[in-house]
């Protein structure tokens, strides 16, 4: 991904937030297009594709860096892209941790980039976690206390997701949910996450695989005359889905 690899470029340059406070506005414009030549080179871009690129990437990464000056805690980049095997409860993960942060008062944040808005940490609230990546990365990892979409998406740049204290990241907060049997501190989601992993890794060892479709799966699918799932469900899910 092209905006990734910029990404990563850059934050291996600069590495901290100090460093980002202290970059005065002509040399953090130079850093972003040799990050960006960088990227478009690695992404192997036509020239005439590259022409239309390289303004697009800047606009993203001028926003994006603007939110992340933003942040009250100052920060160190800690590693990018770091593919770790974990074992799940007796099952062989490969993952890929887009970011890892240490906060300069000592604890780790995970970021998971994220190009498009459709992004709903509110699902991790659920007994069947939905867009389980990062809670995996936290049940994982006993010394990180945050976790977070890291949206770069043109007029909607934000953090979404969780952590230990809501001033780490904008808009991130303790809880996700106001269900009022959701966990309200950071350890509680932390043992809500393992406890619902747990149960679906054990589903996929002993091999089950009942029909469990999330509301939205249905609305736009044309295959309902062949799906295993109840006919007389349909109606409900797509007005759930749809709020209609």
């Amino acid at each position: 991904n092209l905006l990734h690899t910029a990404l990563e470029s850059f934050w291996g340059s600069v590495k901290s937030s100090a460093t980002l406070h202290s970059m005065d506005e002509p040399a953090c414009d130079d850093e972003i297009h040799r990050c960006i030549e960088f990227a478009l080179k690695q992404c192997h871009v036509e020239p005439s594709l590259a022409e239309l690129e390289r303004p697009r990437i800047k606009r993203l990464i001028d926003d994006w860096l603007a939110l992340e000056k933003s942040r009250v805690t100052g920060f160190t980049v800690e590693a990018m892209e770091q593919e770790n095997l974990v074992d799940l409860f007796g099952i062989q993960l490969r993952v890929m941790i887009d970011r890892i942060d240490r906060l300069d008062t000592g604890e780790r944040i995970i970021l998971d980039y994220k190009t498009g808005s459709n992004n709903r940490p509110s699902e991790w609230a659920n007994d069947r976690i939905g867009n389980p990546q990062l809670p995996l990365y936290a049940t994982i990892n006993s010394d990180v206390e945050g976790v977070s979409f890291a949206q770069v998406v043109q007029n909607n740049m934000k953090f979404k997701g969780l952590a230990a204290d809501a001033t780490w990241l904008p808009r991130v907060t303790t809880k996700v949910s106001s269900a009022a049997d959701a966990p309200d501190d950071w350890e509680g989601w932390r043992e809500h996450w393992t406890a619902s992993l747990e149960l679906l890794v054990a589903e996929v060892r002993e091999g089950y695989a009942a029909i469990t479709p999330e509301a939205k799966a249905c609305v736009y699918c044309d295959l309902k005359p062949l799906c295993r799932y109840r006919a007389d469900e349909f109606e409900t899910i797509d007005e759930e889905a749809t709020g209609e």
